[in-house]
């Protein structure tokens, strides 16, 4: 039996590795694309001036090139984490994070390798994507709160913090990779070009992964909501079949009912608001 065989052969435990492994690096490619902006823009100020040589060489750009580019994919991200919650309860959080995540993905490969032409060309091309760009990974922010909280809870409707910490975690390796990646590339025998394209675009290599997990992950989502499918059926059949002494017993309309627990829906759009938002019933 392959590694590959023998890795889904337990479903709940190659659902919660893959689940971890989704959360983790969903946020380690939001935080790593949001701080290595600042550290490209000084290495491209080298080959790609917009205001006089002795500005660049210090890395200072025009004004308009040094506000919207770094505030470009913060705008992004603000209207992703406001829509992507509620396409997430929509369309479920798996579809949702597909999409947001591949959003970001093919803007990041744009804004770092397809940004060619004169100074002015460069810049409005990665402010414009990064904008984009910022769309998607906001939108991971709910997404990836609700999914570490709801897919490391032991019991149905009761938040894990723990679990969605530990996704959490990865933003701080993340927040230093581009300063560390920023003192090889200046020590390497690339051009100045190739540093800040190799720095904008390192930031693919997590947004990859994530989608390979995601993609992976969804045979597993349809067993297991065929497997709870089964069990809520199974659990209202046998509620109807016993009286109460004051008529039948039924649960709320705003309940689920799962094993032997009736338990509140959840909702992404309730945690969109900040990524380290949380709650519980």
């Amino acid at each position: 039996m392959s590694w590959f065989a023998r890795f889904f052969a337990d479903d709940d435990a190659a659902f919660a590795t893959l689940s971890t492994m989704i959360t983790s690096f969903a946020n380690f490619t939001v935080q790593y694309n949001f701080s290595c902006v600042s550290l490209a823009l000084i290495m491209m100020s080298q080959g790609n001036c917009t205001s006089d040589d002795g500005n660049c060489a210090t890395g200072e750009q025009a004004a308009w090139v040094e506000g919207a580019s770094e505030a470009g994919i913060f705008v992004g991200a603000v209207i992703g984490e406001i829509c992507f919650g509620y396409l997430g309860d929509y369309f479920g959080r798996s579809e949702a994070m597909i999409l947001a995540m591949s959003l970001a993905f093919v803007s990041i490969f744009i804004s770092s390798f397809l940004s060619l032409g004169g100074p002015d060309a460069v810049y409005a091309i990665i402010i414009l994507f990064r904008f984009v760009a910022g769309i998607g990974l906001g939108g991971m922010f709910p997404l990836a709160a609700t999914k570490a909280s709801e897919d490391g809870s032991h019991h149905a409707g009761k938040v894990n913090s723990q679990a969605s910490s530990f996704s959490f975690f990865w933003q701080l390796p993340a927040l230093l990779l581009p300063y560390i990646l920023g003192i090889v590339a200046v020590d390497s025998p690339l051009g100045a070009n190739a540093r800040w394209r190799l720095i904008l675009g390192f930031g693919l290599i997590p947004c990859f992964f994530t989608l390979v997990g995601l993609f992976l992950e969804r045979p597993l989502l349809a067993k297991r909501a065929q497997r709870r499918a089964a069990e809520a059926s199974s659990t209202v059949i046998a509620m109807h079949s016993r009286t109460a002494p004051n008529g039948a017993t039924t649960a709320p309309a705003d309940d689920v009912v799962v094993g032997h627990e009736t338990t509140k829906r959840s909702s992404t759009a309730s945690v969109f608001a900040s990524p380290f938002a949380s709650h519980s019933e």
